[in-house]
């Protein structure tokens, strides 16, 4: 315990300061931030879905942030070229990037709900859960190949063999 007068006192802690070297090491770990609501996503069978967007925000990154797309999912900087994987940012911070994701063309008719995997250098994983999104069967559509004859109600079908499928 320090004792004297308060002019002795702050004496004595201005030249213990002036004598004293403290090394601090501050040490800042990677952190990767996701946000945003995941929307659903429909779409018919076998076309891409509309896309949705997540927001993405990094600090003190060692390298880019890799994206990574789940099964029947793609990604796109730009909300035109999409693939199933993408590299965002550079070493340092980020600052809020859009990212968008879509159920691919060609996907099969299901529903899907996966985890966006987002990763880098030294940082914890983040993952972006998606909504679940369904991918409709194609319609069947039928056309007749026998104009002259006709399809009657369900129980009254005639000649059904005239029929096939349209593409």
């Amino acid at each position: 315990m320090l004792s004297g007068t308060a002019e002795q006192v702050t004496r004595w802690m201005f030249l213990s300061m002036e004598y004293c070297t403290n090394t601090f090491t501050v040490s800042r770990s990677p952190l990767i931030m996701v946000s945003g609501l995941p929307n659903v996503l429909n779409t018919t069978y076998p076309a891409a879905s509309a896309s949705a967007s997540l927001s993405l925000s990094a600090t003190n990154l060692a390298a880019p942030v890799e994206i990574k797309a789940p099964p029947a999912f793609e990604l796109s900087y730009d909300n035109s070229n999409f693939s199933s994987q993408l590299m965002v940012g550079a070493p340092g911070n980020l600052s809020s990037t859009p990212i968008y994701y879509r159920l691919k063309a060609g996907t099969a008719a299901d529903t899907y709900s996966y985890n966006i995997e987002l990763t880098s250098t030294g940082a914890a994983a983040k993952y972006f859960t998606t909504a679940i999104c369904k991918v409709n069967p194609k319609p069947i559509a039928f056309h007749n190949s026998d104009p002259g004859n006709e399809v009657a109600g369900a129980c009254g079908r005639r000649n059904i063999h005239h029929y096939a499928c349209a593409e």
